[in-house]
């Protein structure tokens, strides 16, 4: 969960840097936790991998908060 919740954090720092004209050396390294440089050479490549890699970590984090459910209600 820690590497979900992380990449989703990382995906937050991004769309900050396109909303801002000042950019801090810690959102610059979530593009390179994400694979990506910045800036990227193609963008529309850069928000497809984006997506793609939130799009993984709200998989697994609902995988997980759904086998901790379950886990919950059997227990019960």
């Amino acid at each position: 969960m820690t590497a979900a919740i992380d990449t989703l954090r990382a995906a937050q720092d991004i769309r900050h840097t396109g909303q801002h004209s000042t950019v801090s050396e810690e959102k610059l390294r979530s593009w390179g936790y994400l694979g990506i440089g910045y800036p990227p050479a193609d963008w529309a490549s850069a928000w497809t991998i984006i997506r793609a890699r939130v799009v993984t970590a709200v998989d697994a984090l609902r995988e997980e908060l759904s086998l901790a459910t379950n886990d919950d209600s059997e227990s019960e």
